[in-house]
């Protein structure tokens, strides 16, 4: 059995290389551009599945991050809910 890796038929050292060359060098094109770029007659690429291909390579992250959150919830007017009893409600609506 040998050590090494199987080659994918639709991600080729060719297209993994051009992947590679154009996520690092040309950060204006976006995931949706470059799957356009690797796609041919054989395979489609999608936007995923370009992201997820650089997730597995490692290749650098782009761009800004998005925030984990959005910051605080604002409370919600329960004391209209028609699936509480109106006593529960007024509870709730004092907390």
């Amino acid at each position: 059995m040998s050590d090494k890796p199987k080659e994918s038929k639709i991600w080729t050292q060719t297209r993994v290389k051009l992947l590679t060359h154009v996520w690092t060098m040309e950060k204006e094109k976006s995931a949706e551009k470059i799957a356009e770029m690797l796609s041919g007659p054989d395979h489609t690429f999608s936007a995923n599945a370009v992201i997820g291909k650089v997730h597995r390579l490692k290749l650098p992250l782009r761009g800004e991050a998005r925030p984990k959150t959005r910051g605080p919830r604002k409370k919600r007017d329960v004391s209209s809910r028609s699936d509480l009893p109106q006593d529960e409600a007024m509870k709730i609506k004092k907390n």
